[in-house]
């Protein structure tokens, strides 16, 4: 599994290129889509980084100011 690690203010940027690797036959982590609502999202993301082969991050100026970034 690949995780996508981004600012949400870079997410137009990241879905095309997160809708080409799931195209590609790759299976990707990305917060907007696969969070399930009403768990503990901080788990989850957790859960997600140890399971995935890759961290993919897309860094930017929103990124590095992003704490969600910085945590994962």
């Amino acid at each position: 599994m690949l995780f996508m690690s981004y600012s949400r203010q870079d997410r137009s940027l990241v879905k095309p290129l997160v809708n080409l690797l799931r195209a590609s036959g790759n299976e990707v982590f990305i917060d907007v889509e696969d969070l399930d609502y009403g768990e503990n999202w901080k788990d989850q993301l957790d859960e997600a980084i140890s399971r995935s082969s890759r961290f993919l991050l897309f860094w930017s100026k929103h990124s590095s100011r992003s704490d969600y970034v910085s945590a994962e």
